[in-house]
This record gives structure tokens, C-alpha cells and sequence, in this order.
């Protein structure tokens, strides 16, 4: 009896096996698209219970012909493409409020609200649920997933207590890009959003066609509108970094891609390393920088390079500021401040310096070959660089950072305190990961005050918006939008 049941065990049991032996070998030949063979195996299973999963999904909530409904199964089995259709095939995107948290902040009360869709579930890191970028314009708020669905509501859809909808806009996105890694659960996709004078800037990891197997962070621009977007290449520094290299290493996570309104002509713009440690200090290449892009020209300026993978980015005009966020190794994630008015090429010492150490070592080990390649020493400024004006270690994987008013803190207007907000990724919220910080800054840029808000969520898009004295957040860990104020 128990050797029957022993023998139908492990006859079950040779499909499951032989799934992961494939998805080994698959990890170690295609080791540059994911991280390590845990992550791969995260991906790999969520890939085909997202897809079984959503496709029931939208079986039910939409009544598709026979057609569509083989066509989809036969997508199944290429579940590269399954998550790029689902979007031809809906026009909207349902949204509920979900739950509500208080925290208490000094004197105040902040408010979290959240908004959840079930609809957003590409992700581009093993931790999330759903990645997507958010923006605000015309009084409205505009998302952009991170495989490219773009959409909009109305910001007074927030305010109501009922269920409302994120409008589908069409775009020529698959046109446009062709590689369809962007369209999966992988690292390749959409980085940021941004919207200024009438027009929608979107940059994304780009596989070059001039060269086999390389990449860039490339900006595209369409007029705005609610109906079409018809993208074309605003900035392609035709620059590319290759999957396999000398270095052994590459990841697509590191590509930067934040954008920032810096003036009428210009936009602030930045690049990772993509792992490829060296070129962050060849300020003659364009990755581990800070670029300035003019919008009429197109050309870009460098004004800071020695970055390693800057997620955050925002511009005090007051004082004339750059302030970016920048994430270290293991460890040593940054606050940087660059200062336009010095008219001064930036270092900020990535890999020379920095407080964090090399992942997949035990213990810091100076005769190892990537020590000897990027020393990682714990001062900036003895060795000519600038020092952070603020770094965690361990790192909290810092995100997004914006700008706060007196007023969203409930302080006197006339303070003259610099109020920044900013996110935490990463998967360890007793470290400050998943979680919302906010640093209080002097006028000479030194911290005096610092507050944590575990929201245990991974933050990764962040904007704020005046007339509402409210932040908007993009939650991946749920595939949710978050409302921050005042209670």
C-alpha cells in the first residue's frame, strides 16, 4: 500500500522537477536578465500563476469570443506576450479604496489611504506585485505601468467613496519597442514618467538595434492628450552596455531613468551604471550620470557622474539645488545635493568610494578582485569626491524624493526648514525598507529631524500636489496607490 503511494508521489512529482531543472538551466545560461536563481525562480512561478491567474480573471470580467479566448491560450504558452495582449483588450482600469492607516508625525496626524487595482501585476522586481509610475496634469492623475500602459482618472476620483476607473489611452508603445522582455516580468521597462508643457516624456530600458544584446536608458516624448499618444525618440545617447562582458556582471535594475523639470528648455535626467562599475568614472560615457537634456536641441549636458543607480531626483529652485537619491551596494544608499549655481562637473565617487560593501561576500575582503577594481572606501572626501548629505547603512533601497511645504507638516509658513520626502524599497521594513522617511534639513542642508513611516510597502514613485497639500504614491507591493495627508 505505502509503495503505491510512494510510486504515485513521485510520478507526480517528475513534472514539478523537471520544471525547475529547466528553469536552472535557463538561470544559468540567461543569469544577465535576473539577478541570481532565487529571484528566477520567483519570477518564473509568479510568470505562470500570474498568467493562469489573470487570464481566468479576464474570462470573467469581460465576455470574450471564442477566439479571443483561444487566441489568449495559445498566448499561454508564450507567456512573454500573454501580459502585452491583456491591455489591446480592455478599456479601463477598476480602482477601490482598500485600507486606511494613521501615523502620528511631531505634532501632526498623516493619513494613508490606499487604492488597489488587480489589474497592474507586471513587475519589474521579484518583490513586487505590480510596478508603475504616476503623474499629475490637467487635474489629472496619469499612470504609466511599467510594461507601458498608459491610463488617467480624475484626481476628485480620490476624494469620493466609490470605486472609479483609470481610462486606457492608446499608444504605438509596441511599435516602438520591440523587445519583449519589456512586456514581461523581467528588469527591462519603463522607468519614469513625466509631463510638462503639453507633453508626455517617458524613459525606458532600451535594447540598441546597433549592436547585438545591449543596452541603454532611452527618453521618448509624445504630445499629450486622452485618446493617443504617438511616441517618438526624444534622447538616445546610442551608448550601450552589453549583457555579457569583461566584468562578468550587468543589471538592467541599475539604469536609473528619473526625470526632472529643470527649466523651459531643460530636463534633469539620469543613468545607472547598469553594474558596470568602471564606466561611472569616465565622465566620457553616459551611464553613472546626471544629464541635462534640452528639449529643443536634444543634446545633453553632464553635470554629475561617479553614480552608481539614482532613483530619486527633484530641483529646489529657491536655492538652485539638485537633490538626487542614489542606491549603494549593500549598504550605503545616498542623499546627494549638486549645486547649479557652482557651474562644477559633480563627482560623487561611485565605485572609488562609498559606505556600502560588495553583495555575495561574507565580509569585506580588500584582496578579493572586485575590491581591487572598486575599493569602496568609506570616505568621500578624502579622496575627492563629494560627501552624501545623508547615507543608510544598511541600505533602505531609496527611492523617489520630493520637496514637502511648511504647510503639509503643519508648520509655521515662515520656517525656513527644507522638508524632504522620500521612498524605501527593498524587503526589510525593521531597517526602514517598505516605508515612507522624512528628513528635515536646515537651510544649509544639514539634517536636524528624520521620521520613519512603515507603511510596509515598497515605494516607488512619489509626487506631490500643491492645491490638494497631498502625496501621491506608487505602492508595489500591493499594485496600489497610496494618498498621503493630513488628518
Amino acid at each position: 500500500m505505502f509503495r503505491k503511494i510512494f510510486k504515485y508521489l513521485f510520478i507526480s512529482l517528475i513534472p514539478f522537477g523537471l520544471y525547475l531543472f529547466i528553469v536552472f538551466i535557463y538561470t544559468f545560461s540567461n543569469n544577465d536578465h535576473y539577478p541570481n536563481l532565487k529571484n528566477r525562480l520567483k519570477w518564473s512561478i509568479k510568470d505562470t500563476l500570474t498568467a493562469n491567474k489573470q487570464l481566468e480573471f479576464w474570462k470573467k470580467e469581460y465576455e470574450f469570443n471564442v477566439n479571443t479566448i483561444e487566441n489568449l491560450n495559445e498566448k499561454l504558452l508564450e507567456k512573454d506576450y500573454l501580459l502585452a495582449e491583456i491591455p489591446n483588450l480592455i478599456k479601463k482600469i477598476p480602482i477601490k479604496e482598500s485600507i486606511s492607516q494613521e501615523f502620528n508625525l511631531n505634532d501632526s496626524k498623516l493619513l494613508l489611504k490606499k487604492f488597489k487595482t488587480s489589474y497592474l501585476t507586471t513587475s519589474k522586481h521579484p518583490g513586487a506585485l505590480g510596478t508603475s509610475y504616476i503623474e499629475y496634469y490637467d487635474n489629472k492623475i496619469f499612470l504609466v505601468s511599467a510594461n507601458g500602459l498608459v491610463s488617467f482618472t480624475n484626481v476628485e476620483n480620490f476624494n469620493s467613496n466609490k470605486a472609479f476607473d483609470f481610462q486606457i489611452i492608446n499608444t504605438n508603445i509596441k511599435d516602438f519597442v520591440k523587445n519583449k522582455l519589456f512586456y514581461t516580468n523581467s528588469e527591462i521597462g519603463i522607468k519614469d514618467v513625466l509631463i510638462k508643457d503639453k507633453k508626455i516624456y517617458l524613459s525606458f530600458t532600451n535594447l540598441q538595434v546597433v549592436s547585438e544584446d545591449c543596452y541603454n536608458t532611452v527618453i521618448m516624448v509624445s504630445e499629450i492628450n486622452t485618446t493617443n499618444l504617438e511616441f517618438k525618440e526624444l534622447f538616445n545617447p546610442m551608448e550601450c552596455v552589453k549583457r555579457v562582458n569583461a566584468y562578468g556582471d550587468f543589471s538592467a535594475i541599475q539604469s536609473g531613468g528619473r526625470m526632472f523639470s529643470l527649466d523651459k528648455d531643460n530636463i534633469l535626467f539620469t543613468v545607472g551604471d547598469y553594474r558596470y562599475r568602471d564606466h561611472a568614472q569616465n565622465p566620457k560615457n553616459i551611464f553613472g550620470t546626471l544629464q541635462k537634456i534640452n528639449l529643443r536641441t536634444k543634446k545633453s549636458e553632464l553635470l554629475a557622474y561617479g553614480l552608481r543607480n539614482s532613483q530619486g531626483l527633484n530641483f529646489d529652485e529657491i536655492t538652485k539645488r539638485v537633490i538626487l537619491t542614489d542606491h549603494g551596494p549593500m549598504g550605503g544608499d545616498e542623499i546627494n545635493i549638486l549645486n547649479l549655481e557652482k557651474k562644477i562637473i559633480y563627482n560623487y565617487g561611485w565605485p572609488i568610494s562609498s559606505y556600502g560593501e560588495h553583495y555575495g561576500l561574507k565580509k569585506r575582503d580588500e584582496s578579493h578582485p572586485l575590491y581591487k577594481k572598486a575599493p569602496l572606501h568609506k570616505s568621500h572626501k578624502k579622496y575627492g569626491f563629494e560627501e552624501p548629505i545623508k547615507y543608510f547603512v544598511p541600505s533602505i533601497g531609496i527611492s523617489e524624493i520630493i520637496l514637502l511645504p511648511n504647510k503639509f507638516l503643519n508648520k509655521d509658513e515662515g520656517n525656513s526648514d527644507i522638508n524632504l520626502l522620500y521612498g524605501a524599497l527593498g524587503n526589510k521594513p525593521e531597517e526602514g525598507d517598505m516605508s515612507i522617511h522624512i528628513t528635515t534639513l536646515n537651510n544649509k542642508y544639514k539634517e536636524i529631524d528624520s521620521n520613519i513611516l512603515n507603511i510596509k510597502e515598497r515605494v516607488r514613485d512619489i509626487i506631490y500636489i500643491k492645491n490638494l497639500n497631498s502625496v501621491f504614491l506608487m505602492l508595489e507591493t500591493s499594485a496600489s496607490i497610496g494618498v498621503l495627508k493630513l488628518n
